[in-house]
Parts: structure tokens; sequence; C-alpha cells
């Protein structure tokens, strides 16, 4: 009986060892398609995480394996960041959507809607100081 308790406690512990997490995966990406990569997360990374910095004009995200599981946000004057963390296979899965659509497009709609903020905040600061 002994030897059997001490069989499935190892046992047990060998089948944690080999336990991992698929997480989508991708690095300071403007747009969500890069962040539909997989990566196996094990061992010293168990937990999927996202990270999201909101700037001004820009929304970056990240999307990684994580050794601890964070949940925290920072807000600053121009700019706020959070990090979430999730445990099961493939949880991170916050997306930006169409934050960046005036920045980043497919065609030349994105370029046109970056001229045109340009050319906007250029009047309106041609038009405070012109005062």
């Amino acid at each position: 009986m002994k030897t059997l308790v001490v069989s499935a406690v190892l046992l047990l512990s060998m089948a944690q060892l080999g336990y991992s997490t698929l997480c989508y995966t991708c690095t300071m990406s403007l747009t969500d398609q890069p962040c539909m990569q997989m990566a196996n997360c094990t061992g010293s990374t168990p937990f999927c995480g996202t990270s999201r910095v909101n700037g001004v004009f820009l929304t970056y995200i990240s999307k990684f394996c994580s050794a601890a599981c964070i949940n925290a946000a920072q807000n600053f004057t121009f700019i706020s960041a959070t990090e979430t963390c999730c445990t099961g296979n493939l949880c991170n899965t916050e997306k930006i959507g169409n934050a960046n659509s005036a920045f980043v497009m497919n065609g030349g709609s994105g370029l046109a809607g970056s001229a045109l903020l340009l050319g906007t905040l250029s009047a309106l600061l041609s038009a405070i100081y012109a005062a």
C-alpha cells in the first residue's frame, strides 16, 4: 500500500512537469492579426498574459507566456497601461479592435486619416498661437 501511494505521488508530480498551456503571443502590435500566433507555455511560465498600452494616438498590445499571474493598471497623463493574466488554453483573447484605424489600415485610408488628423492638429495649433 505504501508503495502504491509513493508511486501515485511521483506520477502526479511528473504529470505536472509535463503540463503546458497554449497562449496567444505578439510583441507591441498595433493590430490584432499578429496576436493570433500561439505558443506552448510550460514549466516556469504557465500563465497567459496580456499587456495593453493606450497612448494619445495609438494603442499597443502584447501577449505572452508569464511566470506570475499579475493584474495591474497604471494611468499617466497621456498614457495608460494595463496588464492582465489568465489560466487556461488560449485565454488571453483581448483585442485592440479598431482603436488604431485612423493610423493603421490596409490600403490608403489609414494614411488619409493620418493626414487629416495632422492637418486638423496643425490648423488648431496655428489658431492657438495666432491669437
